[in-house]
């Protein structure tokens, strides 16, 4: 072998270059080099963005209702007006209520002046004057009941006309178990009521008739009653003005002949009401008037004894106690803003008879406007209270975006579609673009949809790479480090926590600074 080396040196280098330039094939083409992006492993946070979506309401919203049963007598506001807090929004009839204020507070007046006439004495002209002035509201008092007779025969003459005369065409066989309308109308509804109403009508005509007789002593009562029966004559008035509105098959004519003929009848009983309601406010007037010179003059024809002194003390702590009653009475008809704010919608008309504790009124508060959201428990732990977001609302497209904060997380689980979710509310930020004497950004309306996103931190100062770097082989995570050579090799890596940007966190296997590809196999 060594004489033929020395023999043919010139073939032997031939053949030793042959064979390293086949070995560097070989090897050449047993690593089949990646190429791809080359990337640096850096320090950063992994960051993980939370989608959920939620509903736009005002901070103060409050459903509204009355206290009490009633037919509703106000409704002062339109949906949308805003209205200071306190102001009333709607009241039921409360004619009564307010007269019992009235002589509650009258009584309260009269218990003072018995307390200091107690306190003070009196002289023998002071009870003579006193004395006068009792026989002076007594005959007041007397003139006024002896003129009901009078009034409420006037009230039924005027009821019998509207009845017998003014709306007789109306109807057939009035006076009769079965009145009919003498008129067809499109609405079945309307014509059973006016029809039910005028056979009433005349029920509560003869019970008018039967109240004229009245005795001595029974004014004030009279008066309350005839007042309850106009207010169902009253009724029927109103229920025909609905079946004219649906009238069919008459002439122009005598549509409006029947028309006026309602409108007479109706305001005649109107009239009628009014006359009662103000002479039962005399009487009472009068009476209490009366009451109240009364003890007066009681009080001062007798020396004031300690049981005295403490009798009218206690006379005055009564009557203030009936005035809160009257007053609390008065309250439960009436519905008022609990705060600054706008009426959102209404359910109700006037004239509409309501019970108590039926929704009537939406309100909501001008303060502000918040999100409510349900974020699942897999998400829960991400986010506290504090926590920031960035809000995009469908009614102004993705590219339009709100700043907001979490205020309140409830510690009590919702279940929706068999996943537990956590009640949350978001406010909205100042935004520094508006303008600084702005108050509540006018394009947040309540009930827009509100798509938002959260940005939590799962872990700081990680080591990061892209996702795409990552190569799993039989359970095991690689990753194709490049070396100063511009060679490479593939390490094995530990991944920890996933960010939503697509970058991982590497635990082992590589340092801070390293390059390593995204690959792309040739």
């Amino acid at each position: 072998m060594m004489s033929f080396i020395k023999k043919h040196p010139f073939y032997v280098s031939i053949g030793v270059i042959l064979v390293v330039g086949i070995g560097m094939s070989l090897y050449s083409s047993s690593r089949k080099t990646p190429s791809g992006e080359q990337v640096a492993v850096t320090r950063g946070n992994i960051e993980q963005e939370i989608l959920i979506t939620g509903t736009v309401k005002a901070e103060k919203r409050v459903s509204l209702s009355f206290d009490r049963s009633g037919s509703v007598a106000t409704l002062p506001y339109s949906i949308g007006d805003v209205v200071s807090q306190g102001a009333t929004l709607s009241s039921l009839r409360n004619q009564t209520e307010r007269a019992d204020i009235a002589e509650a507070q009258a009584s309260v007046g009269v218990a003072n002046a018995n307390l200091e006439g107690v306190l003070r004495g009196t002289r023998d002209e002071e009870i003579q004057v006193k004395q006068s002035a009792v026989d002076a509201a007594e005959v007041t008092l007397t003139n006024l009941l002896g003129k009901t007779r009078s009034i409420v025969a006037d009230v039924y003459g005027k009821a019998e006309t509207s009845l017998h005369t003014t709306i007789d065409p109306l109807f057939d066989g009035d006076t009769g178990s079965a009145p009919k309308l003498t008129f067809s109308v499109n609405n079945q509804s309307a014509q059973y009521d006016s029809e039910a109403k005028r056979k009433q009508s005349e029920i509560d005509l003869q019970v008018l008739q039967a109240i004229t007789l009245i005795q001595s002593g029974e004014e004030e009562a009279s008066l309350s009653a005839s007042l309850n029966h106009l207010y169902l004559i009253q009724d029927l008035f109103l229920s025909l003005g609905y079946a004219l509105q649906a009238i069919n098959g008459l002439t122009d004519a005598t549509q409006s002949d029947y028309k006026d003929r309602t409108e007479t009848a109706r305001a005649s009983t109107a009239t009628s009401i009014t006359a009662l309601q103000n002479h039962q406010n005399s009487i009472r007037d009068a009476r209490v008037a009366l009451q109240k010179i009364e003890r007066e003059l009681t009080l001062s024809q007798a020396s004031a004894t300690p049981e005295d002194i403490s009798g009218a003390e206690q006379g005055v702590l009564q009557a203030q106690a009936r005035l809160n009653g009257a007053e609390a009475s008065l309250e439960k008809t009436l519905i008022r803003a609990p705060f600054k704010g706008r009426i959102a919608s209404k359910n109700i008309e006037v004239g509409e008879t309501v019970t108590a504790g039926t929704v009537v009124m939406e309100f909501l508060g001008t303060g502000g406007y918040i999100i409510e959201a349900n974020v699942p428990e897999a998400d829960i732990a991400k986010i506290t209270k504090g926590s920031r977001a960035t809000v995009t609302l469908d009614a102004y497209g993705d590219t339009v975006f709100f700043p907001a904060t979490i205020i309140l997380i409830e510690p009590t689980a919702t279940e929706i579609e068999g996943v537990p979710t956590y009640k949350t509310t978001f406010v909205f930020e100042k935004d520094p673009a508006r303008p600084t004497n702005e108050v509540t950004d006018p394009r947040l309306r309540s009930g827009l949809t509100a798509n938002i996103s959260i940005l939590t931190t799962l872990k700081e100062n990680a080591l990061v790479v892209p996702a795409r770097t990552i190569i799993s082989e039989g359970g095991i995570s690689y990753i194709t480090r490049v070396l100063a050579d511009g060679s490479d090799e593939k390490v094995a890596v530990t991944v920890g926590a996933r960010a939503n940007n697509r970058n991982v966190e590497i635990i082992e296997g590589l340092q801070e600074g390293d390059v390593v590809l995204i690959p792309t196999l040739k």
